[in-house]
């Protein structure tokens, strides 16, 4: 069976395309034939793997203001991406097209009526959901087309790919074919123990952007709090250079706390691996609810436990004080109170509390889980074909 995943999936060390190559790992694994057709990034480096091929929309030109502006547009009209995916299907011939999150809803359309006249199944695979009240802007319209999408049109292709429970009991609701798929990874991507740490001092590490679903700054304060006359802390931010924070933020930093930037993704996970916790702080809100945290799910397979929000969402796979650490909110003084509570705990306790993060990791995430569930999707996919 030959299998063709598009999208916006083309960018290098991003999470969406580390989430769809593990994906394809899997379906590899399965004896599937798989490629790709993305959407060229307007920024940053180009997705390569050797085990697939992958092929691109036509790059945008020109000035970075004029690059942006074909941005915006593609994700209105599609056209780039319709004209890839044509070619795709017809040069490759697959049996399936999976579609990650398509952001144009005349693209969707007009993929969705390609596959049927071509009788190829054809399924959407949905990681987050938004609102657009959030957004400003071209940023509020594309959010607003996804939520449109995801509320009325996505079941019409009769098959979704969904990240979490809660996107699972929407479509299954619509009655749509459902696999629900969290972040999977492959046996090389799991430690077998966890890495030994340092008593003194506690070090947290996030890995992420000044994206507004991360809540950053309170953490940052808090650490800044309890770091007032001694460094009992040490926080790694890694994906924010220390000029960006600034530049939005005018407070004192104290020692303790170091901004790395953006670095490889290998690297990331030995600083993750290091560390005794890692940072997932997220509002009480639809996206939160919806989608399951790719920084989270890497963090477990190295054996780090998260401080995660609860609100429903990535939450669910923590036990407090057993894999993870839980919050009820993003209060400082709340923070501040469970940072406190973490330094109280021994390095034993710490241990053990990393080797669960561990053993949940391989209980939820590890690929070899899924096989038969996804073969099944697939084969109830085809016979509605």
């Amino acid at each position: 069976m030959k299998i063709l995943y598009g999208g916006a999936i083309g960018q290098k060390d991003t999470a969406t395309s580390v989430h769809v190559i593990r994906n394809a790992r899997l379906l590899e694994k399965m004896g599937y034939d798989v490629s790709f057709c993305c959407e060229y990034p307007v920024q940053g480096k180009i997705l390569q793997d050797k085990n697939f091929k992958v092929d691109y929309s036509v790059a945008y030109q020109g000035s970075k203001k004029w690059r942006s502006a074909q941005w915006m547009l593609e994700q209105i009209f599609g056209f780039r991406m319709w004209r890839r995916v044509k070619k795709s299907l017809s040069e490759v011939h697959p049996d399936v097209l999976i579609y990650y999150d398509p952001a144009s809803i005349l693209l969707f359309w007009r993929v969705l009526k390609l596959c049927r006249r071509m009788r190829i199944g054809f399924a959407v695979e949905v990681t987050e959901w938004a609102e657009s009240k959030d957004y400003t802007g071209i940023g509020k319209l594309v959010c607003w087309q996804r939520d449109m999408r995801k509320k009325y049109l996505d079941a019409k292709c009769g098959n979704v790919i969904a990240i979490s429970p809660l996107l699972e009991r929407h479509y299954t609701n619509q009655g749509a074919n459902v696999l629900r798929l969290p972040p999977i990874y492959q046996d090389d991507d799991f430690r077998t123990e966890p890495v030994q740490i340092e008593e003194k001092p506690l070090k947290l590490v996030f890995a992420g952007t000044l994206a507004q679903k991360d809540f950053l700054l309170p953490m940052i304060k808090a650490v800044n709090e309890i770091n007032s006359e001694s460094t009992k802390i040490e926080f790694t931010i890694i994906g924010v250079d220390k000029k960006s924070f600034k530049e939005h933020n005018s407070f004192e930093l104290r020692k303790g706390i170091k901004f790395l930037g953006r670095i490889d993704h290998e690297k990331v996970l030995q600083y993750v691996a290091k560390a005794h916790m890692s940072v997932l702080l997220r509002e009480d809100k639809r996206y939160a609810k919806a989608g399951v945290s790719t920084k989270f799910t890497e963090a477990m397979c190295v054996g780090t436990p998260s401080i995660c929000t609860k609100v429903g969402g990535t939450d669910i796979y923590v036990k407090d004080g057993i894999n993870g650490i839980l919050v009820d909110n993003n209060d400082i003084n709340t923070l501040i109170a469970t940072l406190g509570r973490i330094l109280q705990m021994s390095t034993d306790q710490m241990m053990t509390m990393k080797k669960e993060a561990l053993k949940t990791a391989n209980e939820y995430f590890y690929d070899e889980n899924y096989k038969e569930a996804f073969a099944a999707f697939l084969n109830k996919m085809l016979k509605g074909v």
